[in-house]
């Protein structure tokens, strides 16, 4: 008969037994309701893969008369990496022959920021491609900046990208940019008149649209479809 009454005992809910659940390095406690079930938040902490959850009791004594036995208990838990967003967020918009922002965010599941991962921002593609490296900061947000940017005029395709590791999932962003010229201003700053038959020397001058003067250009002038070519 006690054989039989401990049996129904043991298959009983323990209310008010203190657990403890460790995962690596994460370990939290809680304490059985009436239907002898417990449960804690914990947070993995090691590199995916697989791994073991164990369950320890360290026993009870209930009106200081009986005594329940410690016990434990493990079993197989899987650790999966964690998915992340990419998102460009650099500039739209780049100038051919001056320097381009690149940048880019990364979050877990979207919502928190990761830092202090290298993601891989390119611009363009074939043999005009152009990329630079930048680390995650505590906002998530890694930059570089190509001197100059040298691509096709019109959209271009940019990607980032960051490599996956124990921890995290390999992602990619993708966006368009629109890459435009420098705008020019040009204006003539020779004579107005000339003797026939005699040379006469055409000046103008070439600013972009911040008036900086463009060097190095070639200028072609007409003068009664006579032309000349300077550079």
């Amino acid at each position: 008969p006690r054989r039989r009454t401990a049996a129904r005992q043991l298959a009983n809910p323990l209310a008010g037994g203190h657990l403890t659940f460790t995962l690596g390095s994460s370990v939290c406690t809680a304490d059985t309701g009436q239907n002898g079930l417990a449960a804690c938040l914990g947070m993995p902490a090691s590199a995916a893969g697989s791994s073991s959850l164990s369950i320890a009791f360290a026993g009870a004594r209930i009106d200081g008369l009986e005594q329940f036995s410690a016990a434990s208990l493990s079993v197989p838990f899987g650790v999966a990496v964690e998915q992340v967003a990419l998102t460009y967020d650099g500039d739209t918009t780049l100038i051919n022959g001056n320097p381009a922002t690149l940048s880019a965010t990364l979050m877990e599941d979207g919502t928190t920021p990761i830092a202090e991962r290298t993601i891989t921002l390119t611009l363009g593609t074939g043999a005009a491609v152009q990329s630079g490296h930048g680390t995650t900061n505590t906002q998530g947000r890694a930059s570089c900046t190509l001197t100059p940017a040298a691509q096709p005029v019109g959209s271009n395709p940019i990607a980032a990208t960051v490599a996956g590791d124990g921890f995290y999932a390999a992602a990619t962003g993708s966006a368009s940019v629109t890459v435009v010229t420098i705008h020019t201003g040009l204006s003539y700053t020779g004579p107005l008149s000339g003797d026939v038959n005699d040379a006469v020397t055409l000046t103008a001058r070439l600013r972009t649209g911040s008036e900086a003067a463009v060097p190095a250009a070639t200028l072609t002038c007409s003068l009664s479809r006579l032309p000349c070519t300077h550079p």
